[in-house]
């Protein structure tokens, strides 16, 4: 998975908790201190996110953890031989 991959993938899930709640860019951006063009990039996955946003995000999006917009892992861990 590449960089941009986690991006795209975090976006997209928060676009769709984002709808599945019935919020607008505008109000879920506000939340975390952003503008609404600016979550209309993340969401898109066109735009990087601080640490300290995804934390707000997830709250507004009233998530448990902000596990549930990233993925499992970024790579897949292949066994290595010793």
């Amino acid at each position: 998975m590449s960089d941009m991959d986690v991006y795209k993938l975090l976006g997209s899930r928060a676009a769709m908790r984002r709808k599945q709640l019935g919020l607008k860019q505008e109000e879920v951006a506000k939340q975390i201190g952003l503008s609404r063009a600016s979550l209309a990039n993340l969401e898109t996955g066109r735009q990087k996110i601080l640490l300290h946003h995804v934390y707000k995000l997830a709250t507004a999006l009233e998530l448990r953890t902000i596990t549930d917009l990233i993925p499992n892992a970024l790579v897949e861990i292949e066994p290595v031989d010793f």
